[in-house]
């Protein structure tokens, strides 16, 4: 994660630990394209800063978007981050479906869904819910049925198919589901910790949940704010409470500028050092400002889940 700053240095060996390649990668990007420029200790051992260890995972993940190193080594870090937000935005987009068996059971369940709710069926839908979780693990139940179901919720409801009666009973009954596996997970206290909320003007909180989910499945105690909170409020907990991370969801809508100041606040409050990580529809209409605060951006559930490991790395070693 590029930027973050934590004032430690680290061998070559760690460096290739925390950032995933090896070390004899990490020395010809080196030497080959300048791609960092490491220390010396007096023993003349390269010693890796934080942002060299930031800039050597960037690198990799934009390399593994397809990038050739030769054409990216020497683009200065916000050039990195905005590349690496477009990158990951444009391969969500690029995904195609698989048309295997699995998806057909999903697309089955998420018919039935859409019917229980087309009858305010509350019970069926619930029960629905219930059902693919004992039967599926909650990283494809969120991928392939609770996203691909808001979505087309949404979708409905901006054509007119659906009333928005419907879409806040899907949404009160996911919100439901989605507290209860939060609040089913023992994370003991001294887990790593994550604020998650959605800023000021984001009523949509069906994302900051799902990330919750996702989190605590992991081990992160969560502390959730609840939706539509101005950054200054934000920056008090984080302050009070000083978490690893903190996650916001971005969905709606796509065009408010008091949402680029929202998010350049928060960073001026809670300083350089702690990350921002950002998931949701809207994500891609703000990628300047999000590429300008640091922030890092995550198209899907994994992505997420790996940059919560990559955080959870570099706290154990600092």
């Amino acid at each position: 994660m590029s930027g973050v700053k934590l004032g430690k240095t680290y061998t070559i060996k760690m460096a290739s630990k925390l950032s995933g390649l090896s070390e004899l990668v990490i020395r010809s990007w080196e030497s080959r394209y300048n791609a960092v420029s490491p220390e010396r200790s007096e023993s003349n051992r390269r010693l890796y800063s934080e942002n060299d260890i930031g800039k050597l995972m960037t690198l990799k993940k934009l390399t593994e978007y397809g990038h050739r190193i030769g054409s990216i080594a020497s683009l200065s870090d916000p050039e990195l981050k905005e590349l690496l937000l477009k990158s990951s935005m444009r391969l969500k987009k690029d995904e195609e479906p698989e048309k295997d068996q699995e998806s057909e059971i999903f697309n089955n369940i998420l018919n039935q869904c859409i019917e229980s709710i087309r009858n305010y069926d509350s019970h069926g839908f619930e029960q629905l819910l219930s059902d693919s979780f004992r039967q599926h693990n909650y990283i494809k139940l969120i991928d392939k049925l609770i996203l691909p179901l808001m979505k087309k919720i949404g979708d409905f409801w901006s054509q007119g198919i659906l009333r928005i009666s419907h879409e806040h009973f899907t949404s009160s009954i996911v919100k439901k589901f989605l507290n209860n596996l939060v609040n089913g997970y023992n994370i003991p206290e001294s887990a790593p910790h994550l604020v998650v909320t959605t800023p000021q003007g984001q009523y949509h909180e069906v994302g900051a949940l799902i990330g919750s989910v996702l989190a605590s499945s992991d081990g992160w105690k969560i502390t959730y704010l609840g939706p539509s909170l101005p950054a200054e409020e934000i920056a008090g907990v984080v302050d009070q409470i000083n978490p690893k991370a903190v996650f916001l969801s971005l969905v709606y809508p796509f065009d408010d500028t008091s949402l680029i100041q929202q998010l350049k606040t928060l960073r001026a409050y809670i300083g350089n050092i702690k990350p921002i990580i950002v998931n949701g529809n809207a994500v891609e209409n703000y990628l300047e400002v999000l590429a300008e605060i640091n922030a890092l951006a995550v198209a899907d559930s994994m992505q997420f889940r790996n940059v919560l490991n990559d955080i959870r790395n570099l706290s154990r070693v600092s």
